[in-house]
């Protein structure tokens, strides 16, 4: 019995520490636009993501989540430009809204109550990414905002990056549209195929590819 207790015990610690786990909560569902100067015309592409606070809880921590997927941007010929998901989603509308990323009840309160559209600050823009083949995950390469054309040439660059909280529902299916429904599990496979040759001194984990994962393109509450 006191093995069962202290299980118990455990998965009662287990909760007050995970995010979801709480009495009162304030979610909202902001909307990312990202768009692009292409020698063809403006582009862009959205999605809504959805962020949720919790308050306070015993170890003085305001647990969070949030879930959605990443911006998709087509920018013709078969590539584009994703605009990634993260743990600074979080913070990202407090950045915008507020100047800041002071948190509180009182903040996740008025934000949860809160409409309107800001253009992202731009030392609080999302990590971009574009893919040389869009098949092969090991062609993932950072792209800078400050210089499109690097990447993809003459006549491409950032227009804006908005952020709105609304009340359109939280998007799905843009990043699996665009890479296929196998494409992470390739991805899963080149890195478990590195993990069992050498561990992490394998060659594969000072690749910029090993620095990403599934969760910064979808991320879906179970």
């Amino acid at each position: 019995m006191r093995g069962v207790a202290l299980q118990i015990s455990a998965l009662m610690l287990s909760c007050l520490l995970l995010a979801g786990c709480w009495n009162d909560s304030w979610s909202w569902n902001q909307k990312l636009t990202v768009k692009v100067e292409t020698p063809d015309g403006p582009v862009q592409g959205a999605a809504v993501n959805q962020v949720t606070w919790g308050e306070v809880n015993s170890v003085h921590n305001y647990p969070a989540s949030y879930q959605g997927e990443a911006v998709v941007v087509d920018l013709g010929n078969g590539r584009y430009l994703f605009a990634l998901i993260g743990e600074p989603t979080k913070f990202l509308a407090f950045e915008t809204f507020n100047g800041g990323p002071g948190i509180g009840e009182e903040v996740f309160a008025e934000m949860a109550q809160f409409r309107g559209t800001n253009p992202v600050p731009p030392e609080h823009y999302p990590l971009l990414v574009t893919f040389t083949d869009i098949n092969d995950p090991k062609t993932v390469k950072k792209v800078d905002p400050n210089n499109l054309a690097a990447t993809f040439g003459s006549g491409f660059a950032l227009e804006s990056i908005m952020l709105e909280i609304t009340d359109e529902p939280v998007t799905k299916g843009g990043v699996e549209e665009v890479l296929g429904e196998n494409f992470f599990r390739v991805w899963a496979k080149l890195n478990n195929e590195a993990l069992s040759r050498a561990g992490i001194s394998d060659p594969y984990f000072k690749t910029f590819m090993s620095t990403l994962n599934r969760t910064e393109f979808i991320r879906r509450q179970k």
